[in-house]
């Protein structure tokens, strides 16, 4: 295995591009429009945009800017139901990612989803673990972070293997981080019994990111903003926080 980069003294690590695979939940409450409704510059559409309209929106722009930061970047596309499954490969065609974004629509009420499905979908498709003592492929210089839009305001993701769950996200070259979309918390919700289970993607490493959202529209940007940081250049987020209020 590779060796775990080393954060140089009193600087950032060196860069190293990424390839980030977008997971995108598309069940029914993707097609809720809450965070349009605060939005003056909308108002008057005759359709509020989903959030599954904001999503396809923001990821053009994240991907524009990563590209303008680093043509080596690739993105790939994976959609989820009641598991992970995978749309589109590799690769550092935006206008291909946002043909296969445009077609995408919120589907059914999916009653459970399985996070393991997830993990083994980012260990196939990287080139991080080796099967049967080899890898896949030639070894490549590529960081891999998965960035994960999860909308579901009554279903608790479950982890059946914690094993799975934390060799995965012990690799040094792997982040996950994750959009929480939700409806606001009430009696009627599990919305922080959710966001608490997604909490614990990264108990152990604390090096993913984790926002949660209901009604702004601007503070969705934000975080997807925030996260066009290198993760391996990035401070925790607990640290990044921390330094924001710093400077107020």
């Amino acid at each position: 295995p590779r060796p775990p980069m080393s954060r140089p003294k009193g600087g950032l690590r060196e860069f190293v591009p990424e390839r980030i695979i977008f997971f995108i939940d598309i069940c029914d409450e993707m097609q809720e429009d809450e965070m349009s409704r605060s939005a003056a510059a909308v108002l008057s559409m005759s359709r509020r945009p989903t959030r599954m309209d904001h999503i396809k929106t923001c990821l053009r722009g994240f991907m524009l800017t990563k590209q303008r930061m680093s043509q080596h970047h690739e993105f790939a596309l994976a959609l989820l139901t009641d598991s992970t499954h995978w749309l589109c490969d590799f690769t550092s065609d935006v206008d291909q990612i946002c043909k296969m974004m445009g077609g995408l629509k919120p589907g059914d009420a999916y009653p459970s989803f399985d996070m393991d499905s997830l993990f083994k979908t980012v260990r196939d498709k990287s080139n991080l673990f080796p099967r049967d003592g080899a890898y896949s492929r030639p070894l490549d210089d590529f960081v891999y972070r998965g960035i994960v839009f999860y909308g579901r305001s009554l279903v608790i993701p479950t982890y059946t293997s914690t094993t799975l769950h934390s060799k995965t996200m012990k690799h040094p070259r792997l982040f996950v981080d994750v959009i929480y979309l939700h409806s606001k918390p009430s009696s009627h919700n599990k919305t922080q019994e959710v966001y608490d289970a997604l909490s614990d993607l990264d108990m152990e490493q604390e090096r993913s990111y984790l926002f949660e959202n209901s009604t702004s529209l601007r503070r969705f940007k934000l975080s997807v903003a925030t996260l066009l940081a290198n993760p391996v250049q990035r401070p925790s987020q607990q640290d990044f926080k921390a330094a924001l209020n710093e400077g107020d």
